[in-house]
């Protein structure tokens, strides 16, 4: 099973390297990280681009798409994510009705 990891950045400099140095110990070898950046101005993409590993796909959104557009944005992107990533995903966007629709299927 291939697995997508999906990250959105905005002018993440502070913490990105150790981010992205984390999530890559994680993944296997046919696993991707999808970098969406909605347009930093600052190191973000340098600290991106100084990483050669081909599991990293970054995406330079043309305009600014906000945080929550910008991780739809990675989340298209992805070749496959699973049910729990996206209900992560629902669950920061919809805390409560989502919360009791994921606790019925439990």
């Amino acid at each position: 099973m291939k697995i997508s990891v999906c990250l959105a950045t905005f002018n993440g400099e502070k913490y990105l390297q150790q981010q992205i140095e984390s999530i890559l110990i994680q993944l296997g070898d046919n696993d991707e990280l999808i970098i969406s950046d909605d347009g930093s101005s600052d190191q973000t993409l340098n600290i991106i681009e100084s990483f050669s590993d081909n599991r990293i796909h970054i995406f330079h959104n043309k305009m600014n798409h906000g945080f929550i557009g910008n991780f739809e944005n990675a989340l298209r992107i992805a070749t496959i994510y699973s049910y729990l990533i996206k209900m992560m995903f629902g669950l920061l966007i919809n805390c409560g009705s989502l919360y009791k629709h994921w606790k019925k299927r439990i």
